[in-house]
């Protein structure tokens, strides 16, 4: 009788091992997740070949589009900026940590917390993708950030009368190009600016003036312009108003300008 006892209570012990052993499995693997992710890093290799479906499209143009630390971004933009001591990790983790204070900014926003102010430019430096556009006749190609927040298109401009930012290449002169002309300050082009700008306005000399302000406290100042841009080969708007900067104060980097894709009536 006690071997049957035993035996009995042997054999519900095993059973209670077994069965919190298998559910002890189960919420393992509820609770961690095997990912591969070798399909999503990023290629190494600078890769320029257009997409498959554009190839053969007359009416497609493609903009190359590079983005910051990439395989295919120019090192010369990357040098003797204000985040050249980090390494490449150090500084993806700053940005990645800015984009989530930024996101706890805008919720607390929402929900009427009063929170210490976040300056996003103060950790992202200048926009991670950067395109390279074709201005005047003949063509200078010039650095541009791509940003899809602003309206207005610009570039420093020579005489750079104001104050400047350290670019790569030279400064963009309009009176060296044969297809450059003012913007006259009439009211239908000039009231354009007014989507992007806090103070467009007339300048003595009857140009069209602006300051933008950015959200990263990063501001430009200077008179709207027309001229030939290239975009891509055989890609080309004449008479593409733009603004030339004379100061440009802020987070720019080592770039010219500004590509401003908004929704503006300025816009590209």
């Amino acid at each position: 009788m006690k071997f049957l006892c035993y035996s009995s209570l042997l054999l519900t012990t095993l059973l209670l091992l077994i069965s919190s052993s298998c559910w002890g499995s189960d919420l393992e693997n509820e609770l961690h997740h095997v990912l591969d992710i070798a399909s999503h890093l990023s290629t190494s290799v600078c890769q320029r070949t257009p997409p498959p479906g554009l190839k053969n499209k007359r009416s497609s143009a493609v903009v190359e589009v590079i983005r910051r630390h990439g395989p295919c971004a120019d090192e010369r933009l990357l040098n003797q900026t204000k985040s050249s001591q980090l390494s490449l990790g150090e500084e993806i983790l700053r940005n990645d940590q800015s984009r989530v204070k930024s996101i706890h900014k805008r919720l607390r926003g929402r929900r009427g917390v009063v929170g210490s102010p976040v300056s996003t430019g103060d950790f992202l430096d200048y926009g991670t993708h950067i395109v390279t556009m074709g201005l005047g006749t003949p063509e200078t190609n010039h650095f541009l950030i791509l940003d899809t927040g602003s309206d207005l298109t610009w570039t420093q401009c020579q005489p750079c009368s104001l104050s400047c930012h350290r670019q790569q290449g030279p400064i963009f002169d309009p009176y060296k190009s044969r297809s450059y002309s003012d913007n006259s300050c009439n009211p239908s082009e000039c009231s354009a600016t007014s989507a992007t700008s806090f103070n467009p306005g007339c300048s003595l000399t009857n140009k069209c003036t602006y300051s933008v302000f950015y959200g990263d406290n990063s501001v430009t100042t200077g008179f709207l312009g027309k001229d030939k841009l290239t975009i891509a080969p055989n890609e080309t708007f004449s008479d593409f108003a733009f603004g030339c900067s004379l100061f440009s104060q802020g987070l720019y980097g080592l770039t010219a300008g500004l590509l401003g894709l908004g929704s503006g009536p300025i816009s590209l």
